[in-house]
């Protein structure tokens, strides 16, 4: 045999040693499998996932808070009431309501630019006709208005009104009281400041002083009720612009109301002329 055949013969010997002593074709092809599978494992594990980055919300990414300023998120407030006035041209304004109406006893009709009202004969704890009403504001206020009348009945009364129910108000305006052996708190036609509670005024419900006062003028007043808290001021005027203090009362009555009333115990009915009714919150 010469040399190359023995060379070939060698490699032949050789390889078939190598097979007899290593892994099978199908272990190496599990061999190869495993391997890669674990290089894809850790190419997967390295590289970025396809899910698509989110775009950008309203939330800052920032380490920066937002904090909302008030001009962002208003803090709800009370609507201030209005200032409210009514002349009394032709009909009523808006809001008034009416207490006990007797539509044949009022109008704005006989007298142009007043409310004109033919005194009932029932007093307010009695429920009084034509007691002309209006919401109140929850704070301090001032009510106004200037009324021409003359009274020539006892316990006929016309002027302002804050009202909580009929057993308990205030009422300030023009009256006939006249009854000698009360002095002092009676001066014929005058003006009268009446606080009525009555948990503590007795059967008739008045309280404390009534401030009784006489006027020049007897037929005409421009009266003035002003609440400070718990605080009820009259004032009088005979013009309308200078002012001066009548009396003051502490009461504790919820104001649910505030307007005007015209009212006798008795009689012939009397007339009030009112001009005008003004309401004003204050500060």
């Amino acid at each position: 045999m010469d040399k190359k055949a023995l060379i070939i013969l060698a490699l032949l010997l050789l390889s078939g040693i190598i097979a007899a002593c290593g892994p099978s074709q199908d272990e190496l092809d599990a061999q190869a499998t495993e391997i890669a599978a674990n290089i894809f494992a850790t190419q997967t594990a390295e590289a970025p996932t396809s899910t698509p980055t989110s775009s950008p919300t309203s939330t800052p990414t920032s380490t920066h808070t937002l904090t909302p300023t008030y001009t962002q998120t208003p803090t709800p407030t009370l609507t201030p009431f209005p200032s409210f006035r009514d002349d009394f041209a032709k009909v009523l304004a808006p809001g008034w309501i009416w207490m006990n109406e007797d539509m044949f006893t009022w109008n704005t009709s006989e007298k142009p630019g007043f409310l004109r009202i033919y005194l009932s004969d029932k007093g307010l704890v009695d429920g009084a006709e034509n007691t002309l009403l209006r919401n109140a504001p929850e704070g301090d206020f001032e009510i106004t208005t200037r009324v021409l009348f003359t009274p020539y009945s006892n316990y006929q009364f016309a002027g302002l009104l804050v009202y909580q129910d009929t057993g308990h108000f205030l009422q300030f305006g023009r009256a006939m009281c006249y009854v000698p052996d009360i002095p002092g708190r009676c001066v014929g036609n005058g003006l009268y400041f009446d606080q009525i509670d009555i948990d503590m005024g007795g059967e008739l419900g008045f309280v404390g002083d009534n401030f009784s006062t006489r006027t020049a003028k007897e037929s005409e007043a421009y009266l003035r009720i002003v609440r400070e808290g718990r605080t009820y001021t009259a004032f009088y005027s005979e013009d309308g612009i200078n002012w001066q203090p009548i009396g003051r009362h502490e009461s504790d009555l919820f104001p649910f109301y505030v307007g005007l009333i015209a009212s006798q115990a008795y009689g012939y009915p009397a007339i009030a002329d009112f001009d005008y009714f003004t309401l004003e919150t204050l500060p």
